[in-house]
């Protein structure tokens, strides 16, 4: 089957625009990936101090009780908790519990 060259220039300008559009797509994806990059390391670092702040309060507040009260106060500490990508898939299972079967 043979295929007329006018047919077969269209066909490569569709192909050439989808192509175009894809490569525009795939820009605007990275410059995305790059911004969420950056904003979640600002907003990791901002919990980290806002943790470690919280346990210095506590240790503060556990000393002053045991200073004043003369009562010792076990210090809750904040920790920060790594999650591996198994562990990440293993918590998209768990949306189920609770559920009844019929829902």
């Amino acid at each position: 089957m043979w295929v007329t060259q006018q047919a077969w220039t269209r066909w490569l300008e569709e192909r050439e625009q989808e192509r175009a559009l894809l490569v525009n797509e795939l820009v605007t994806l990275r410059a995305q990936n790059v911004t969420l990059q950056a904003t979640f390391a600002r907003s990791e670092r901002d919990v980290d101090w806002l943790r470690l702040r919280c346990n210095q309060l506590e240790q503060e507040r556990a000393a002053l009780m045991l200073k004043i009260n003369g009562i010792f106060i076990p210090t809750p500490t904040i920790a920060r908790e790594e999650f591996s990508l198994h562990a990440q898939n293993a918590l998209g299972v768990m949306d189920l519990v609770g559920r009844d079967a019929d829902d």
